[in-house]
């Protein structure tokens, strides 16, 4: 079990007890812990000799599932600053408005995310550009790392105050005098703004300590100590490792448990899922019901060896039950459906792989305590339906300068409303039976129907849009409009969607719209969201 206080000092044991083992694989190039400990404590070097950034100076980095995503990001939490994730796939205002509001002072991406971030209006932080070249080899020396790069700084333009930027390969080519000194942090202190969309719409950076990751992490590993093994799991990585639940699993657990994770950059990518398992004697899998779903209809798929395969994660989005008995019938491997939300860091509760509940998300990690209240806070008869509320040490310190929103969820004694529905089943078994607040859930992804609605308010010709979540086989559930066009304009269903895809990155965009003379209203004048 771990006895360390902080995520760095949690990569240091890691990087000292497994070094020759393999850690990250990305197409055919495999990076072992020490290589991820060196190249990881050279850029961390660096940041720290960067005499635009300071200790505690929040760095985004905007990178999809390649070598390149560790690295930077452990260099980024070794230096001791603060990690900001960011969707590769975020449109320029999406960029836009995470850097303004984390006051990130630094923003590793990629050549589209840089393209983005030259499109954005002034008044950002960032004073530090690093761009990576993520389909090249990741370069294991400082020779490899020297040469030419694919993307010109000369056809970028940037704001006067900003200079150009930093290619990551030539970071990587530099030679220290000296050895990285790791930085000394508090187990209180701010480790990483993990940005979600919570319960009001509003983007919020959830403010996720040392004590917070390391302590999910311990969570973790105990819930799972009998059937993880130490330096030998091999696991596919489907889901994005900027989002909370991609990244606990391989840049927490796996890194605590020396494991392997096998990485594939494009979500919902089949065919490079069933490439991993020819390649690889493949121990486990974290992934969504939609993947599973997708994987259960391939032939390619099904007419696999799973005979090494023992554990198979769940989360993000309901299991169903068909899904869930398809898996275990084609794979043999019964899934462990958990829970969890970015506030919590996320693991909640998480279903023991020798004692399943099927239809539950299972019982509390170690250390968390939990109720079932009605709306006046009260607690609920056992076995009735109420929200959850929980109290641990994953539980975050609170929104990012947001003190007010943070008062919403989270009680002066430290009780977080999750915001969703449930019910206790025997044994203390958590049943999930729907969400209190108006958000849907694509593919993993919670998106709060108020900003897709407000975006599409913004075209000239729409009178009014209600958003709503209906339920769809590719995605779990799928976004519906329903648009009253201003009288006498002319407007397209392709019109609105292409509108909303400038503001909206693609999961979040509408994949249905329909128009309507009148929207149902209350008394009031409010939309009645739940007639439509």
């Amino acid at each position: 079990m771990l006895t360390v206080d902080t995520f760095p000092e949690l990569l240091e044991v890691s990087f000292s007890r497994f070094r020759d083992n393999p850690a990250f694989t990305f197409r055919e190039q495999t990076l072992t812990y020490g290589d991820v400990d060196r190249l990881s404590a050279c850029f961390a070097q660096f940041l720290q000799e960067c005499p635009d950034l300071n200790a505690s100076d929040r760095v985004a980095v905007q990178l999809s599932n390649t070598l390149y995503y560790p690295v930077a990001v452990f260099g980024v939490l070794r230096a001791g600053m603060i990690l900001v994730n960011i969707n590769p796939r975020y449109t320029a205002p999406e960029l836009e408005r995470q850097l303004k509001d984390s006051g990130a002072r630094g923003l590793v991406t990629s050549v589209n995310g840089i393209n983005s971030f030259t499109r954005i209006s002034t008044g950002t932080d960032v004073r530090l550009t690093v761009i990576v070249d993520e389909l090249s080899p990741c370069p294991l020396s400082s020779q490899q790392a020297e040469h030419s790069f694919s993307c010109s700084s000369e056809k970028l333009t940037f704001p006067p105050a900003i200079p150009g930027p930093v290619y990551f390969h030539n970071v990587l080519a530099l030679r220290y005098k000296r050895p990285f000194t790791p930085d000394k942090a508090d187990p209180s202190d701010v480790l990483m703004l993990q940005y979600t969309s919570g319960t009001t719409g509003v983007p919020k950076g959830a403010m996720l300590t040392h004590r917070n990751i390391v302590s999910n992490t311990q969570q973790m590993l105990y819930h799972l100590s009998e059937i993880i093994d130490f330096g030998s799991e091999k696991f596919v990585a489907p889901l994005p490792l900027y989002h909370i639940y991609g990244f606990s699993k391989h840049c927490m657990l796996l890194i605590a448990a020396g494991g392997h994770s096998l990485l594939i950059d494009k979500p919902g990518d089949t065919h490079a899922v069933v490439n991993i398992f020819k390649r690889f004697n493949v121990t486990g899998l974290v992934g969504l019901a939609t993947l599973f779903n997708q994987l259960c209809q391939s032939d390619d798929f099904t007419g696999l060896d799973f005979s090494h395969l023992k554990i198979t994660l769940s989360g993000g989005m309901p299991l169903p039950a068909d899904i869930a008995e398809r898996w275990q019938s084609i794979t043999g491997c019964v899934p462990v459906e958990c829970y969890g939300m970015t506030e919590a860091s996320p693991v909640i509760s998480m279903n023991p792989p020798d004692n399943l509940y099927p239809g539950t998300v299972g019982i509390a990690l170690r250390g968390t305590c939990f109720r079932i209240v009605d709306n006046n806070g009260e607690d609920v008869p056992h076995g009735s339906v109420g929200e959850l509320v929980i109290r641990g040490p994953q539980v975050m310190k609170g929104y990012w300068q947001k003190k007010k929103e943070t008062k919403k969820v989270i009680s002066d004694d430290n009780w977080l409303l999750t915001g969703d529905m449930v019910q206790l089943c025997e044994d203390d078994y958590i049943r999930i039976v729907n969400r209190k607040n108006d958000v849907v859930n694509v593919s993993g992804f919670k998106i709060h129907l108020a900003e897709v609605e407000t975006v599409a308010l913004k075209h000239p010709y729409i009178s009014e849009a209600v958003a709503v979540g209906v339920p769809s086989e590719k995605s779990g559930e799928a976004i519906k409009l329903y648009v009253v066009k201003k009288s006498g304009m002319v407007l397209s269903v392709e019109d609105i969607i292409h509108f909303c895809q400038k503001y909206l990155t693609a999961y979040k965009v509408p994949s249905l719209v329909e128009f309507r003379n009148t929207l149902p209203k209350s008394g009031l004048g409010k939309i009645l969201r739940h007639v439509l």
